[in-house]
């Protein structure tokens, strides 16, 4: 297990709010690779710190201070990945784990030109909104995969950025944001879905289908 800042659990407590309303020390120690002890830990000195409402097995939720400071890392971190990918050359798959070792070394008149030299990205390669500088975040609504029958089209919106291997394979049937899809056919014992996506079909089972949303309806 590896030791994380304090934003870290910040950023981490904000994606997991935006999901669930509330951040189970659980799933924040999941996508940080940490103990849940050293997760309850942080949340009481988030709380002393005045940044999070934590009651135990409540869990914990930013309040208005604690989402402008999760807000600050995470524009760090979404830009830090365009660079990445859009400048270097790096696949999507590999961006999460060096944005983390960079974004808590680049001084922000760096982040500001970076986001200059984007050209204002909206999006990190993954669809999430990036902040602006003044903590200000574009809303990108979305509807989940599952909620397409077969006959309905839908554009991707965003894929889930925590796991390089279901990211090489998204990547691998080009199902990525923007990318056009069609659901053919549902499985109802199994929720395997048959997309055509590119010309080509793929079939997906319920843990791709839950890492996929899809723009919403206008």
């Amino acid at each position: 297990m590896k030791n994380q800042p304090m934003e870290d659990y910040l950023a981490a407590i904000y994606r997991t709010q935006l999901r669930e309303g509330k951040a189970s020390t659980s799933e924040v120690a999941r996508i940080l690779g940490v103990t849940p002890a050293s997760t309850s830990a942080m949340f009481k000195k988030l709380a002393e710190k005045g940044l999070v409402d934590y009651k135990g097995y409540a869990g914990a939720a930013l309040n208005p201070d604690g989402i402008r400071e999760a807000l600050t890392l995470i524009r760090r971190h979404r830009l830090i990945e365009r660079f990445l990918t859009d400048m270097l050359g790096f696949t999507w798959d590999q961006v999460d784990d060096l944005a983390d070792e960079m974004e808590h070394a680049f001084p922000e008149a760096i982040i500001d030109r970076l986001e200059q030299r984007l050209g204002g990205p909206r999006t990190c390669p993954h669809g999430f909104a990036i902040p602006a500088a003044d903590g200000t975040i574009p809303e990108i609504p979305t509807r989940p995969l599952d909620a397409l029958k077969p006959g309905d089209r839908g554009t991707i919106a965003q894929v889930s950025e925590y796991d390089p291997e279901l990211l090489i394979y998204l990547a691998q049937q080009h199902l990525v944001p923007g990318a056009e899809i069609k659901v053919l056919a549902v499985n109802p014992l199994d929720a395997v879905r048959t997309l055509a996506v590119d010309g080509n079909e793929v079939t997906v089972g319920e843990r791709i289908t839950a890492a996929i949303a899809l723009q919403a309806e206008q």
